[in-house]
């Protein structure tokens, strides 16, 4: 079994970007140098500490310690953005499909925006991206370049 200085020297460019609740508590960790991330379940409740699912490689000590790592906003951003391809204020966009602007029409994200859509009662929104050239895009219709 490994411990916290193990993890430290294999793990050592990786930021933390989730940390889900409930019952069964993950951590993802992610590198932005080589875009890849790796997810330790470090702990389930439904079990004794030690037991069921938790991650065997590294002890309590450095399951403890992944598990009080802060979420690095920076990666987080950076991880959206590389390899969600999520679309953001500043972003270059593409059109790749639709029928009222050409595909290929390339722009510079300036603002997002949602449109409630009439007599749904607020339960259907749909997410528009504003180009730099004035168009009003929905962003189901765009790629990240």
């Amino acid at each position: 079994m490994k411990g916290l200085n193990d993890f430290l020297d294999m793990y050592s460019d990786y930021k933390k970007i989730v940390h889900t609740g409930g019952s069964l508590v993950r951590c993802t960790l992610y590198n932005p140098n080589t875009q890849k991330t790796i997810d330790f379940i470090v702990d389930d409740y439904e079990y004794q500490y030690g037991d069921g699912l938790i991650n065997q490689e590294f002890d309590l000590e450095t399951l403890e310690h992944i598990r009080r790592m802060q979420i690095d906003p920076e990666a987080l951003k950076h991880y959206r953005y590389h390899v969600l391809k999520e679309i953001d204020v500043g972003s270059v966009v593409e059109v790749v499909r639709g029928r009222k602007y050409p595909i290929g029409l390339r722009g510079t994200v300036k603002k997002l925006y949602e449109h409630v859509v009439p007599n749904t009662y607020n339960k259907v929104k749909v997410q528009y991206a504003v180009l730099d050239t004035g168009e009003r895009i929905n962003v189901k219709n765009l790629k990240v370049l």
